[in-house]
């Protein structure tokens, strides 16, 4: 297992009172167009993890799911958050080289 990053920024870099998330895309139904907004949690975790899984496909070809998992298991950095409950895994998703 490992981490990938989801929010939950304590900073408040935009100025809104709240703290930030992850800047993502969503359309503005008033006008269609296209708007940004910070959003936190495991939406916003995943599509970094699938886009390292992507970054190795397209570097490594046709490669395996589970050859995919162990390199980003075995490319996470080890170690890099303090306060976690034991037994949680400690290693942050970490593209490399790719």
């Amino acid at each position: 297992d490992f981490m990938a990053p989801g929010g939950e920024v304590a900073e408040d870099a935009n100025g809104d009172g709240y703290p930030d998330g992850v800047l993502s895309t969503y359309r503005d139904d008033s006008d269609g167009s296209a708007a940004y907004m910070f959003l936190n949690g495991t939406s916003m975790a995943s599509p970094h993890a699938a886009g390292v899984g992507a970054l190795y496909k397209s570097n490594f070809g046709d490669a395996a799911s589970s050859t995919i998992v162990s390199w980003i298991i075995n490319s996470a950095t080890v170690g890099p958050i303090s306060s976690n409950p034991i037994g949680t895994p400690n290693r942050l998703l970490f593209k490399g080289g790719l």
